[in-house]
Formats: structure tokens, sequence, C-alpha cells
């Protein structure tokens, strides 16, 4: 399965990226590309949306481009969430031991709103 990219711009300065299909070394520098693109927008937003709801695989590469976004997100201002694990995707960052440093929301709404003192410590 191939995997797609969405970008919304959402309500507060966030920018929504919804990723679905799977997520695999073949995918990973199409997503990359992207999410850099979403970062360089002017304004910057302030919060980065990862919604994963309909992502149903991810390896150790996508676990990496999350880690680099999250790095340069940091650098730039903004903040990357998580939205919506399925579990597959939920048990690779568990494994890979980064679970804890992304902020996960149940729904984007809640992402878009949540409070800044929840936000984990940097990777």
């Amino acid at each position: 399965m191939d995997m797609a990219v969405i970008v919304k711009d959402a309500p507060q300065g966030c920018a929504i990226v919804q990723i679905c299909g799977e997520l695999d070394i073949a995918t990973t520098p199409d997503l990359r590309e992207r999410l850099l693109e979403v970062l360089g927008d002017r304004p910057t937003p302030s919060r980065l949306i990862l919604d994963l709801s309909k992502l149903e695989f991810m390896d150790s590469s996508g676990v990496a481009v999350l880690i680099n976004t999250e790095r340069r997100a940091r650098l730039l201002g903004s903040t990357v969430v998580l939205v919506a694990l399925q579990r597959p995707v939920a048990r690779v960052l568990q494994v890979c031991g980064v679970d804890r440093y992304f902020p996960v929301f149940d729904d984007v709404s809640s992402a878009a709103i949540g409070p800044q003192a929840d936000l984990p410590q940097t990777l």
C-alpha cells in the first residue's frame, strides 16, 4: 500500500498533516519533504499536528522522520503533536522508546487547543 499525505490549515496557527497508509523506507522521503514544506511556511505553525488515525504501518525509518521533524520544529519554535495513534504505530513508537517525547491526543480538535504545559521534554 502507498502513503498519502494531506495538509490542512487549522485555527490558532496550527497545521494539520494527516498521514495515511504505510510509512516505510519507500515512503519516508516524500513525507520528510512535505513536513519540511509545512514547517517552512510563513508564519511557521505554532503546533504541527500529525494525524495518524489512518496510518496502518510504520517502521523505524518513519520513526526517524518523526524525530527529525520534532527537532526541526523545535528549532523553529513549533511543537509536534501526534493524534489518534493506531495500535501498531503506538507499539513501534513504544519499542523505539520515543513515545514519551511526543504529546498524544485522541483527536485533532483536542490537539489544536491542548495545553502547552502537558508537552513532554525534548528528544
